[in-house]
């Protein structure tokens, strides 16, 4: 832990009160230096002499009990180096501002940090926050590294969804479906299905269906809400443009499994029941080996008999 981290540790472990003074804090004498008017001194005949009964200019935090807040917050110029340094202490981000500064060319951030276990409020801050910022992603956040774009973009508390087969057939219709099965199996071009980057990359950035690794969310990041073309990707993360698509074809099998599972649930409920539900199955008595040995020594026994029978009609009469 670094300075800065400990300095604001210490800080947060005060306001939160983890800091108590251990006895009552002795009360601070409203002590003031002794003034006189300004008829009876002025300040040409003032003698300059050391005050006395001032009051301490710092004091134990032991002796000074701390105020009730019910949030701290930071302002500063965007960074993802500054972004991490505040996650990591517990900030969240509320307000981002559009526009950069015209000195520092940074765009204003202010995360906020919660004392109180009632901090409700701030989840709902920070999900419209995030709301807002994918969707402002291919506008005024257009030209955000994918690295910060994606750190701004997670949740604090991300965790895997669930898609919803009402959701799924109101964003994508049969055909649509159809163009990603073809570009998961490389049987068509990426530009087939580029109209459908933008709704694949909401569902996942605010529902968070698919486990993808750090390249493969900022690709589909990069591709559908930055609206950025491979080669601007294959710059910005310096990988050669078919890893990229190899990447981004992965992605696309994953959303595939996804939307087939869905499919294949809904099918299944408007089936009839399996027959193994129906009863339970018992084995034969008899075995396949000896059900073979018996049937072939009946249809040998009919066959004599059928024989002896035609004998008895062919023979000559006596």
């Amino acid at each position: 832990m670094g300075y800065g981290s400990r300095a604001l540790s210490l800080l947060h472990d005060y306001f939160s009160g983890k800091l108590a003074p251990l006895a009552e804090a002795p009360a601070v004498e409203s002590a003031t230096a002794s003034t006189t008017t300004e008829v009876e001194v002025s300040l040409l005949k003032e003698t300059i002499a050391p005050r006395t009964n001032l009051p301490p200019l710092l004091c134990r935090l032991e002796d000074r009990p701390p105020e009730t807040l019910d949030y701290i917050g930071v302002s500063y110029g965007l960074t993802l180096q500054l972004y991490r340094f505040w996650s990591r202490l517990g900030y969240v981000p509320v307000y981002l501002r559009q526009t950069p500064n015209d000195l520092t060319g940074e765009h204003s951030c202010i995360m906020l940090r919660p004392f109180t276990a009632e901090h409700m409020w701030l989840t709902e801050y920070n999900t419209d926050f995030r709301k807002r910022f994918l969707a402002l992603l291919s506008y005024q956040f257009r030209k955000f590294p994918p690295a910060l774009a994606l750190t701004l973009s997670r949740s604090p508390s991300s965790g895997k969804g669930e898609l919803s087969l009402e959701k799924m057939e109101t964003l994508f219709s049969p055909h649509d479906l159809k163009r990603l099965e073809l570009y998961s199996r490389n049987m068509a071009d990426h530009h087939l299905i580029t109209d459908l980057l933008p709704a694949l990359a909401q569902i996942q950035f605010s529902e968070s269906v698919l486990h993808l690794s750090a390249a493969q969310s900022a690709i589909l990041l990069g591709l559908g809400l930055q609206h950025k073309t491979v080669d601007d990707l294959q710059k910005e993360l310096d990988l050669p443009a078919s890893q990229v698509l190899g990447l981004f074809n992965r992605v696309i099998r994953k959303f595939v499994q996804v939307f087939n599972s869905l499919s294949e649930a809904a099918v299944e409920e408007t089936l009839p029941p399996a027959a193994a539900d129906r009863g339970d199955m018992k084995p034969v008595a008899v075995g396949l080996g000896r059900e073979l040995r018996e049937a072939a020594d009946e249809f040998e026994t009919k066959q004599n008999r059928g024989e002896q029978s035609c004998r008895r009609w062919t023979s000559p009469a006596m």
